[in-house]
């Protein structure tokens, strides 16, 4: 009879575990609903047609978006250009097109960006790369 209660007892604790372990995956997985809606959006934006500097504009705006939502407006905000060229380069630890990344930004705004689509495809792959790795870890180098 006691080893039955014993056994009770840790049913009861594997139980209450399995409980807690579902509510954290589940609080996990409704935190980062946005990062999961930003990746379709990239990805419907791969796959529309339309010219590359409007592209890249949007883009800009979902990664801007995404980092502000996950890091803080405070730190994002005041980034552009340059510094948020550089701030998207250390924030990923994907093998980048630091030249590219860099154009991109420091250009973005000019009247004609000039990305050709192979540039624009390797953007878009990298930015999904960003969500990915940014999503498990962020550097505090902003």
């Amino acid at each position: 009879m006691a080893t039955y209660h014993r056994l009770e007892g840790f049913g009861l604790a594997a139980l209450c575990l399995l409980g807690y372990m579902s509510v954290k995956a589940y609080q996990n997985w409704a935190k980062n609903k946005y990062r999961r809606q930003a990746a379709r959006e990239v990805a419907k934006l791969a796959s529309c047609m339309g010219g590359n500097d409007n592209r890249a504009r949007k883009l800009n705006r979902i990664l801007k978006s995404v980092a502000a939502q996950s890091y803080g407006n405070e730190r994002v905000a005041s980034l552009h250009g340059r510094s948020w060229g550089q701030c998207l380069i250390t924030s990923c630890d994907a093998a980048v097109d630091r030249k590219l990344v860099m154009y991109w930004q420091s250009n973005l705004y000019q009247r004609d960006l000039g990305l050709s689509n192979q540039d624009f495809e390797r953007l878009i792959n990298w930015a999904t790369t960003w969500f990915v790795l940014t999503m498990l870890s962020f550097k505090t180098s902003m």
